[in-house]
């Protein structure tokens, strides 16, 4: 692998640039794009900590055995660096150690080097510098495999999705490429939804998702306490859990007894699942005597709802919950802003977001990759 390296760091160089051509240019004032800017803007204060995290590496006097988190920690405090660099020093990515290396096995040089130059396409798909990143892609896809170690499976596929991302933005994809990855998609939201065993037992392990669940139903509850006709919107239903949760607490209501409730799940896939969900429900809701209904409302997309499928009516007292949904919004934000503008027309009295506070979150597309 050592060998290809060598023979593709070419590659790395048409993506960013010469060394030669850009050291004509050092008394050029450099700049930096938007994205880039983003990204040290991002991580600018956490420089410190990863040039600490590469020290470290750098100083191991034996053969290190990283783990894939470790190799993509210290790809990204490098890359950072880098983009603090002056232009002429462009050199350092396609070589990144700098005689730095010998502490670390061969292996793991290569994988560094990988996960590099995923990093550096990331970036130029960023700028909408699509012909260097494709090169840089190319690069990937030829080093990585699906079948290698760790890191080459997860350059491999990102190389992949980064590649489709290209062919998006530059209009390659044909509507017949559109209508397949929305197959894909459908299919992946009903693996999801399949494994209702296995979430429930990893949230046994891991209850942070149930707290969460917690959380938002107490906030319904608190919110709807005087409310006898309950609407609840459920956007992008997955599982069932949270209701039953919903369910149990107001079947102990004594206070403000229950007329009715109902649940309308919204999906974009897999209607079967969805239905078989809400027959559960209803055979649980019939367990605790709540009159309980539940409605599917499928759509193609997003984008397409509208507030008559909802079919509120007007003595209910309506909640939107919405577990994990959005961040899929971040990248499209007219979309985002549709979906709110129907959200409003249905006057919900709150409305439970959950979402990973993390940089998948950010509307920066750099700043999501890495």
């Amino acid at each position: 692998m050592a060998k290809q390296f060598s023979e593709h760091r070419k590659y790395c160089r048409i993506a960013i640039g010469e060394p030669e051509v850009v050291d004509l240019m050092k008394e050029v004032p450099c700049s930096f794009s938007a994205a880039s800017l983003e990204l040290l803007n991002k991580y600018g204060s956490r420089m410190k900590r990863l040039n600490g995290i590469e020290q470290h590496y750098s100083n191991v006097t034996s053969d290190p055995e990283l783990s894939t988190v470790e190799v993509m920690k210290l790809a990204t405090a490098r890359y950072t660096s880098f983009l603090t660099q002056s232009s002429g020093d462009r050199f350092m990515l396609t070589h990144p150690f700098n005689g730095n290396h010998t502490a670390l096995c061969r292996e793991v040089t290569d994988d560094l080097e990988l996960a590099l130059f995923l990093l550096a396409s990331a970036e130029k798909v960023a700028n909408e510098q699509f012909d260097r990143a494709w090169e840089l892609l190319r690069m990937c896809n030829h080093l990585a495999s699906p079948t290698g170690d760790p890191v080459q499976r997860v350059v491999y596929y990102f190389a992949e999705a980064l590649q489709e991302r290209i062919k998006r933005k530059t209009g390659i994809v044909s509507s017949d490429g559109w209508e397949c990855n929305k197959r894909w998609q459908s299919r992946l939201v009903e693996e999801i939804m399949c494994l209702l065993p296995s979430s429930f037992a990893h949230r046994q392990e891991l209850p942070f998702y149930s707290a969460t669940q917690f959380s938002g139903i107490q906030a319904i509850l608190e919110s709807m306490a005087s409310a006898k006709r309950i609407h609840l919107v459920d956007l992008g239903i997955r599982s069932r859990s949270h209701w039953m949760i919903l369910m149990q607490a107001l079947a102990v209501r004594h206070e403000c007894p229950l007329e009715s409730l109902n649940v309308t799940a919204i999906g974009t896939a897999s209607r079967q699942l969805v239905e078989e969900t809400g027959r559960r429900l209803s055979s649980f809701a019939d367990t605790l005597s709540i009159p309980f209904s539940f409605k599917v409302v499928m759509v193609s997309d997003m984008q397409d709802l509208s507030d008559h499928l909802f079919e509120v009516e007007a003595d209910e007292v309506v909640g939107v919950y919405c577990s994990l949904s959005l961040m899929n919004f971040i990248a499209r934000p007219s979309h985002l802003e549709a979906l709110m503008g129907v959200i409003k027309t249905i006057c919900p009295i709150l409305m439970v977001v959950t979402e990973v506070e993390a940089n998948t979150n950010s509307p920066a597309f750099v700043d999501r990759f890495v």
